[in-house]
């Protein structure tokens, strides 16, 4: 089975999760910053409906890179089901968060959801999870959980 997006390469059904989370910071890296365009929902619609078959195996470094790239995205939350589906995955794999993943995740919360309303389970796990990993932050990914909470607070 193949989708095709956007008239060029067609995704196919034996795309790992990994590629998944790879195409989404590959878009990113691509500058793809501008305000989200038809051809961009396209290929995100795409993405994220091939997350929602793959969801039960993206790991924790998966779900982490990928929000961080829709966060720089500036991608909205509520338009997108990639972004509902790796905030339920999430919750599942966040405990084994390393400390760069806690801050990227947090970070990237922070800039999709801003200061709307969060679900509170997960800013519950994700608080406790830094309480638990915080002696092992660095200077970086302190600022950047700082920041987030900061923002989602404001």
């Amino acid at each position: 089975q193949q989708l095709r997006v956007i008239g060029r390469t067609p995704l196919k059904s034996s795309f790992a999760s990994w590629s998944a989370k790879n195409s989404v910071v590959t878009i990113k890296d691509a500058g793809w910053n501008e305000p989200m365009g038809a051809q961009r929902r396209d290929v995100l619609h795409h993405l994220g409906l091939r997350v929602l078959e793959v969801q039960r195996q993206l790991k924790p470094r998966e779900v982490a890179s990928t929000l961080w790239a829709l966060g720089s995205l500036n991608v909205v939350v509520g338009r997108n089901k990639l972004v509902d589906v790796l905030t339920r995955r999430l919750l599942e794999v966040g405990p084994d968060f390393s400390p760069l993943q806690l801050a990227s995740t947090l970070w990237a919360l922070a800039r999709i959801h801003g200061r709307s309303s969060h679900d509170a389970g997960l800013l519950q796990m994700l608080s406790f999870r830094v309480l638990v990993k915080a002696p092992f932050f660095n200077a970086q990914e302190i600022a950047n959980s700082l920041w987030a909470f900061a923002k989602m607070e404001a």
